[in-house]
């Protein structure tokens, strides 16, 4: 649980931070609401949606995954095979 708090915290103070930028009077940039947003938002979600059907796929596959691996192999076997498919993704 810990982990997980000092996650989000460092997330939410990273925000903080980037968006004082935002309200700095030397900031050229200014957020600004776009003109037909519905009509953005339904092109963003059409061309993103199989992403993101792929990742939650994945997402529900490494979970069963890895509940096998630890049911059949334990935790160190779970902690070899986590840091062999992290490396593997950052090789690809």
């Amino acid at each position: 649980m810990g982990a997980g708090l000092a996650t989000v915290m460092g997330s939410v103070f990273s925000l903080m931070i980037m968006l004082t930028h935002f309200f700095s009077k030397k900031s050229t940039l200014r957020l600004e609401r776009p003109a037909r947003l519905f009509f953005m938002l339904k092109r963003i979600g059409v061309t993103g949606f199989s992403t993101f059907f792929i990742d939650v796929a994945m997402g529900i596959l490494t979970m069963l995954f890895n509940r096998r691996i630890l049911h059949y192999w334990g935790t160190d076997a779970l902690s070899v095979y986590g840091i062999i498919i992290n490396i593997s993704t950052f090789v690809q």
